[in-house]
Protein backbone atom coordinates (compact mmCIF):
# COMPACT_ATOMS: atom_id res chain seq x y z
CA UNK A 1 0.00 0.00 0.00
CA UNK A 2 1.17 3.56 -1.28
CA UNK A 3 0.36 4.84 2.19
CA UNK A 4 2.04 2.46 4.89
CA UNK A 5 5.06 4.30 6.10
CA UNK A 6 2.22 6.76 6.98
CA UNK A 7 0.05 4.56 8.68
CA UNK A 8 2.91 2.61 10.40
CA UNK A 9 4.13 6.04 11.87
CA UNK A 10 0.39 6.76 12.88
CA UNK A 11 0.33 3.22 14.65
CA UNK A 12 3.57 4.23 16.49
CA UNK A 13 2.35 7.74 17.40
CA UNK A 14 -0.88 5.99 18.75
CA UNK A 15 1.15 3.34 20.71
CA UNK A 16 3.61 6.12 21.91
CA UNK A 17 0.38 8.14 23.21
CA UNK A 18 -0.62 4.80 25.15
CA UNK A 19 2.93 4.61 26.80
CA UNK A 20 2.69 8.31 27.35
CA UNK A 21 -0.31 7.59 29.51
CA UNK A 22 1.26 4.86 31.46
CA UNK A 23 3.91 6.39 32.25
CA UNK A 24 1.85 9.38 33.73
CA UNK A 25 0.46 7.47 36.23
CA UNK A 26 3.23 4.82 37.17
CA UNK A 27 4.76 5.40 40.53
CA UNK A 28 7.39 2.60 40.33
CA UNK A 29 10.87 3.71 39.12
CA UNK A 30 11.86 0.74 37.13
CA UNK A 31 8.39 0.47 35.19
CA UNK A 32 8.55 4.09 34.88
CA UNK A 33 12.43 3.61 33.12
CA UNK A 34 10.84 0.59 30.99
CA UNK A 35 8.37 3.07 29.85
CA UNK A 36 10.67 5.62 28.83
CA UNK A 37 12.88 3.39 27.06
CA UNK A 38 9.72 1.89 25.49
CA UNK A 39 8.90 5.63 24.13
CA UNK A 40 12.25 6.59 22.87
CA UNK A 41 12.23 3.88 20.95
CA UNK A 42 8.90 4.61 19.24
CA UNK A 43 10.54 8.01 18.97
CA UNK A 44 13.78 6.74 17.19
CA UNK A 45 11.02 4.05 14.74
CA UNK A 46 9.52 7.13 13.93
CA UNK A 47 12.54 9.13 12.83
CA UNK A 48 14.20 5.92 11.00
CA UNK A 49 11.36 5.37 8.93
CA UNK A 50 10.81 9.37 7.95
CA UNK A 51 14.32 8.76 6.64
CA UNK A 52 13.98 5.68 4.88
CA UNK A 53 10.87 7.44 3.02
CA UNK A 54 12.79 10.39 2.19
CA UNK A 55 16.07 8.31 1.16
CA UNK A 56 15.46 5.30 -0.37
CA UNK A 57 13.02 3.20 -2.89
CA UNK A 58 10.88 1.18 -0.87
CA UNK A 59 11.63 -2.33 -1.47
CA UNK A 60 10.65 -5.37 0.76
CA UNK A 61 11.76 -8.70 0.98
CA UNK A 62 8.25 -10.66 0.07
CA UNK A 63 9.53 -13.90 0.02
CA UNK A 64 10.51 -13.02 3.72
CA UNK A 65 8.11 -11.34 4.98
CA UNK A 66 5.24 -14.15 3.62
CA UNK A 67 7.37 -16.66 5.39
CA UNK A 68 7.84 -14.79 8.51
CA UNK A 69 4.04 -14.26 8.65
CA UNK A 70 3.35 -18.01 8.45
CA UNK A 71 5.94 -19.14 10.31
CA UNK A 72 4.68 -16.86 13.43
CA UNK A 73 0.98 -18.81 13.67
CA UNK A 74 2.91 -22.29 12.77
CA UNK A 75 4.93 -22.51 15.69
CA UNK A 76 4.54 -25.75 18.49
CA UNK A 77 3.98 -22.65 20.99
CA UNK A 78 0.83 -21.22 18.96
CA UNK A 79 -2.49 -22.85 19.87
CA UNK A 80 -3.79 -25.31 17.57
CA UNK A 81 -7.17 -23.27 17.06
CA UNK A 82 -4.94 -19.80 16.03
CA UNK A 83 -2.54 -22.36 13.31
CA UNK A 84 -5.98 -22.20 10.68
CA UNK A 85 -5.43 -18.96 10.48
CA UNK A 86 -2.11 -19.48 8.73
CA UNK A 87 -3.92 -20.69 5.71
CA UNK A 88 -5.75 -17.46 5.63
CA UNK A 89 -2.78 -15.00 5.89
CA UNK A 90 -1.52 -17.28 2.95
CA UNK A 91 -4.22 -16.82 0.74
CA UNK A 92 -4.41 -13.25 1.77
CA UNK A 93 -0.59 -12.76 0.74
CA UNK A 94 -1.11 -14.44 -2.58
CA UNK A 95 -4.06 -12.83 -3.63
CA UNK A 96 -5.98 -15.91 -3.59
CA UNK A 97 -8.67 -14.17 -0.89
CA UNK A 98 -11.01 -12.21 -2.39
CA UNK A 99 -10.76 -8.32 -1.99
CA UNK A 100 -7.01 -8.79 -1.39
CA UNK A 101 -3.99 -7.56 -3.77
CA UNK A 102 -0.89 -10.15 -3.88
CA UNK A 103 1.70 -8.72 -1.82
CA UNK A 104 4.30 -9.22 -4.75
CA UNK A 105 2.36 -6.96 -6.82
CA UNK A 106 1.51 -4.24 -3.81
CA UNK A 107 5.66 -4.07 -3.71
CA UNK A 108 5.72 -3.53 -7.00
CA UNK A 109 3.62 -1.14 -7.03
CA UNK A 110 5.03 1.15 -4.18
CA UNK A 111 8.42 0.56 -5.85
CA UNK A 112 7.44 2.03 -9.70
CA UNK A 113 5.18 4.81 -7.63
CA UNK A 114 8.26 6.03 -6.15
CA UNK A 115 10.99 4.94 -9.73
CA UNK A 116 10.74 9.24 -10.99
CA UNK A 117 11.50 10.66 -7.65
CA UNK A 118 14.59 12.06 -8.06
CA UNK A 119 17.48 11.18 -5.18
CA UNK A 120 16.10 8.21 -3.87
CA UNK A 121 18.64 5.10 -3.47
CA UNK A 122 17.89 2.22 -4.48
CA UNK A 123 18.08 -1.85 -2.72
CA UNK A 124 21.96 -3.28 -2.77
CA UNK A 125 22.50 -5.67 -5.38
CA UNK A 126 23.50 -7.98 -2.71
CA UNK A 127 20.20 -7.60 -0.54
CA UNK A 128 18.55 -8.22 -3.87
CA UNK A 129 20.52 -11.11 -4.55
CA UNK A 130 20.41 -12.20 -1.26
CA UNK A 131 16.98 -12.42 -1.13
CA UNK A 132 16.24 -13.82 -4.68
CA UNK A 133 18.82 -16.50 -3.35
CA UNK A 134 16.72 -17.34 -0.10
CA UNK A 135 13.12 -17.13 -1.89
CA UNK A 136 13.13 -21.13 -2.53
CA UNK A 137 13.99 -21.67 1.13
CA UNK A 138 10.83 -19.92 2.23
CA UNK A 139 8.50 -21.59 -0.31
CA UNK A 140 9.84 -24.83 0.81
CA UNK A 141 9.73 -24.03 4.47
CA UNK A 142 6.51 -22.48 3.81
CA UNK A 143 5.15 -25.84 2.34
CA UNK A 144 6.78 -28.22 5.21
CA UNK A 145 4.83 -25.88 8.31
CA UNK A 146 2.08 -26.46 6.31
CA UNK A 147 2.35 -30.07 6.31
CA UNK A 148 3.94 -30.65 9.97
CA UNK A 149 0.56 -28.91 11.16
CA UNK A 150 -1.24 -30.47 8.41
CA UNK A 151 -3.10 -26.85 7.19
CA UNK A 152 -4.71 -27.23 3.77
CA UNK A 153 -7.07 -25.38 2.00
CA UNK A 154 -4.76 -23.96 -0.71
CA UNK A 155 -5.39 -24.77 -3.93
CA UNK A 156 -2.04 -24.39 -6.91
CA UNK A 157 -0.11 -26.40 -7.68
CA UNK A 158 2.62 -28.72 -5.19
CA UNK A 159 6.24 -29.49 -6.31
CA UNK A 160 8.65 -31.45 -4.70
CA UNK A 161 11.69 -30.07 -3.23
CA UNK A 162 14.43 -32.22 -1.91
CA UNK A 163 12.34 -35.00 -1.18
CA UNK A 164 9.78 -32.50 0.79
CA UNK A 165 6.58 -30.91 -0.46
CA UNK A 166 6.62 -26.84 -1.18
CA UNK A 167 3.23 -24.74 -2.02
CA UNK A 168 3.93 -22.50 -5.33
Amino acid sequence: MPDEPERFRKDLSTARAELEKRLAGEKDALVRQDLEILIAQVNRDIRASEARERILLPYDDVAGTIFFGIKSLLEDQIAADRRPASVVRLRKYTGLEPGYEPLTIQAEKRYRAKLKTAGLAGPSKLAVNKNLENTQAYITGIGLLLEKYKMTGLPGRVHKTQGTAGVL
